[in-house]
C-alpha cells in the first residue's frame, strides 16, 4: 500500500445522509457539493440521500414554525431513513472489498 494511503484514516466502511431547508437550488448545490466531499474522502450515500424542504415561493415562513411537517417532506424523510437503515445494514454485512472494516 502506498504511503500515503497508509496515513489517512479510511472511512469506506461509513454512509451518510442529509436534510437540508432552504430554496431548491440551494439545497441541490449543497446537497451535491456535500455528497461529492463525503464520496471523495470514502462515505456512501444511500438513494436518495438528500431531503430538504423549500416552503412557500415569497413567504417567511421557517421549517420550525410549522404546525405540522408536510405530508410529501415526511415521506420523503422515511424514504431516506429507511434507505440508509438498508444501505448500512448491507455494509455492516458486506464490507467493500480491499479495505480492512475500521472497527
Amino acid at each position: 500500500m502506498h504511503a500515503e494511503a497508509q496515513r489517512r484514516r479510511t472511512v469506506i466502511d461509513r454512509q451518510d445522509d442529509r436534510a437540508d431547508r432552504g430554496n431548491e437550488d440551494g439545497a441541490h448545490q449543497v446537497t451535491a457539493a456535500l455528497l461529492q466531499a463525503l464520496n471523495d474522502t470514502g462515505w456512501t450515500a444511500p438513494a436518495q440521500a438528500a431531503c430538504y424542504w423549500v416552503g412557500e415561493a415569497m413567504h417567511k415562513t421557517d421549517f420550525k414554525d410549522l404546525r405540522q411537517v408536510p405530508e410529501n417532506v415526511q415521506a420523503l424523510a422515511g424514504i431516506l431513513a429507511a434507505n440508509a437503515v438498508h444501505l448500512a445494514n448491507l455494509l455492516q454485512q458486506e464490507p467493500y472489498p480491499g479495505v480492512a472494516p475500521s472497527r
